[in-house]
């Protein structure tokens, strides 16, 4: 039964977001997990995004996570930028948890009209910013994980988004996936993954990080939560959302 209420708050369909495709999954370690992905439309073009990871596993993370969902909600509907948003967050968590609970979040605002990300990353992995050419760039602020300290100042930053970009988030559980030999999956595993998935659409990439992490892991009991969260600008040769032929807003 948890883990049916858990799964309803996580996303169930991918959203419409003219120009753009997105692909999210969290399959966790345990009947329930305090992983989170999520996106929220805000209006003028805007979409919030995010990815979490609540420290530890089971009905406790669950519950952080459940908290973690209802305040991302809370603040991506309060239009505030993504630092005063994620410092909101960071409040919040640390009013209503105990000593040493905390979460690493990374939080954007995608803007379709400029196609710009301003994001937030409060001592969650760097997302992956893939360009069309093979390019890869990281996402990271060095800021605090959430729930720690009451105030700290959250410093955020811009990314570009021209057309084939891809942005992939995902938590730890990806990297520090084990094979028989106790040998982590890795960062390195996964960019040089993802090098060579130039071109893919967003569906595609995660379901080839997810397969990957699965060999790696073969025979291995799952450890920790898998998350993954693709963002990807679609190129101006590819069919817009609606499925017509045409060039995708510019």
């Amino acid at each position: 039964m948890a883990r049916r209420i858990q799964q309803r708050l996580l996303p169930k369909e991918p959203p419409e977001i003219p120009g753009y495709e997105v692909a999210g999954i969290s399959l966790p370690a345990r009947e329930v997990g305090g992983d989170y992905f999520d996106w929220a439309d805000i209006g003028d073009g805007r979409w919030a995004v995010c990815l979490g990871d609540v420290q530890g596993k089971g009905m406790p993370a669950a519950l952080l996570m459940a908290n973690l969902q209802a305040t991302f909600h809370l603040q991506a509907s309060g239009g505030l930028d993504v630092c005063e948003s994620v410092s909101q967050a960071n409040r919040m968590l640390h009013r209503s948890t105990e000593t040493g609970v905390f979460a690493t979040f990374v939080y954007g605002i995608l803007d379709t009209r400029n196609h710009r990300i301003e994001y937030c990353n409060a001592g969650h992995e760097p997302p992956v910013l893939l360009e069309s050419a093979g390019g890869q760039d990281r996402l990271g602020t060095g800021n605090l994980v959430l729930g720690i300290l009451a105030d700290w100042d959250y410093k955020g930053g811009v990314a570009e988004l021209p057309p084939g970009a891809c942005l992939v988030a995902y938590s730890d559980g990806v990297t520090e996936a084990e094979d028989s030999s106790e040998r982590p999956f890795g960062e390195e595993g996964l960019l040089e993954l993802l090098s060579g998935a130039g071109g893919l659409g967003a569906q595609e990439i995660l379901e080839r990080i997810v397969e990957a992490v699965r060999r790696h892991g073969e025979g291995v009991p799952q450890m920790d939560d898998i998350t993954v969260l693709v963002l990807r600008r679609r190129p101006e040769s590819e069919t817009s959302p609606s499925g017509g032929e045409g060039e995708v807003e510019k």
